[in-house]
């Protein structure tokens, strides 16, 4: 399989405004009927639950949305369905009255891409 990590950010008014993180896989992908569970408390796929080596708490997607929001960004996720990989993705404001984002704005391009990619 693989995974490609990938963080942008976006220039408004030539400053930064956002931070765009997203992690894409080749994995099980998500059924579009069991999405709605995957952010809640103890949310967790069918398949995954099947899946010795997929075992979890169920926790780590609930948390993170607790933190993306309460950082003012989103969290979301989007399959093709079954099979067809997935790629999870939050967004998080940037403080454009920060000094230290000011300063970085000025020497970065209007968009700015970082991407990793790791094969299994």
């Amino acid at each position: 399989g693989e995974v490609k990590i990938k963080v942008s950010g976006e220039k408004l008014n030539g400053e930064f405004s956002e931070i765009v993180v997203s992690v894409q896989d080749t994995g099980i992908g998500i059924d579009p009927e069991e999405g709605s569970k995957l952010f809640s408390r103890f949310g967790q796929l069918v398949r995954g639950r099947r899946t010795a080596a997929l075992r979890g708490s169920g926790l780590g997607l609930y948390i993170a949305k607790g933190i993306v929001e309460a950082w003012g960004g989103k969290i979301a996720y989007k399959s093709d369905g079954a099979g067809m990989g997935s790629t999870f993705f939050f967004t998080i404001p940037v403080n454009l009255a920060s000094s230290a984002t000011a300063e970085l704005s000025q020497n970065l391009p209007d968009k700015a891409t970082i991407t990793k990619i790791a094969h299994a």
